[in-house]
């Protein structure tokens, strides 16, 4: 092979050894599926709270005619009920319930700065708020995505639940940060500052009182919220009747607009609100049946 023809191919390879390809997807996100369309049978009203260190939450009141039980629902971080409203009108329709969401402090149309502790502490008052809208106490359902997980625990941890539905959950503020570490190169040291080294707020410790039926949902691909983080969840949980469902998808997937969520929700809903179920009878094992207004 002649001297100028190795300089062509190694000039060739050099080439195509430094070239990737890239494709529509690097910029725009793929949904996972499209959405049956909006509920619509619960009425929508807007309202305030103002919290015990004066801060003013604000959300939505939604009310279903002839609704049996309630929902109370915390969204997750980056997210907030404009976002969630489709979920909201799903849970309304699915577990004929009235639902109560309102956005974090420092999110969305809510004052203040974010807060984990502050939130988790409004998380309690929320609660309280919800039982004087609902003065006959129907059975209550509470549920958290990702980092609303934290105070749907320490919900269901300090007042009576009857579900706890979590989508995404963390043990504790170490789940996140090992995340983080692993995504970073060897020779990098992550800092945690004040903000969240006096972070007070235990998943794992309110999980230890946490009694209700309680679902976690998980997504196969999440490298943010583990297998191993799940499992650290799901051990410190001290409910009787408990459930891990794993899904496709990654973090951002784990929510009631994805159907194989929706599906876990209502299977153990059908298997453990027995009110809530269809006449079909329903196991574990079984295909899921929609409870209601899930198309």
């Amino acid at each position: 092979m002649s001297q100028s023809l190795r300089c062509s191919l190694a000039f060739a390879l050099l080439v195509i050894g430094c070239a990737t390809p890239i494709e529509t997807g690097a910029f725009i996100r793929n949904r996972v599926e499209p959405l049956p369309p909006m509920p619509e049978s619960a009425q929508r009203s807007n309202i305030t709270f103002r919290t015990a260190d004066n801060t003013i939450l604000r959300g939505w009141f939604m009310r279903k005619p002839r609704s049996t039980r309630t929902v109370l629902l915390f969204h997750g971080n980056g997210e907030g009920i404009l976002s969630s409203m489709w979920s909201i009108q799903w849970l309304a329709d699915a577990f004929d319930a009235d639902v109560l969401a309102l956005d974090a402090r420092g999110f969305g149309f809510s004052d203040g700065t974010p807060s984990i502790d502050g939130s988790i502490a409004d998380s309690l008052s929320l609660y309280d708020e919800l039982r004087e809208l609902d003065p006959k106490h129907r059975p209550i359902v509470v549920m958290g995505q990702s980092m609303g997980t934290a105070s749907a625990i320490h919900v269901a941890a300090n007042r009576q639940a009857d579900l706890l539905v979590l989508l995404s959950p963390f043990s504790s503020l170490n789940d996140v940060l090992d995340a983080y570490r692993d995504k970073l190169p060897w020779y990098v040291h992550l800092r945690v500052d004040k903000s969240l080294s006096e972070v007070h707020s235990s998943p794992t410790r309110d999980l230890l009182r946490v009694t209700a039926p309680t679902l976690i949902v998980r997504g196969k691909s999440d490298a943010l919220i583990t297998e191993a983080a799940v499992g650290r969840v799901n051990r410190a949980c001290n409910a009787k009747v408990k459930e891990v469902c794993s899904v496709k998808g990654v973090h951002e997937d784990v929510h009631p607009t994805n159907s194989e969520v929706r599906a876990c929700i209502q299977r153990f809903a059908a298997r453990t609100l027995p009110a809530a179920a269809t006449t079909t009878a329903m196991t574990p094992s079984a295909p899921p049946v929609p409870l209601t207004g899930d198309p």
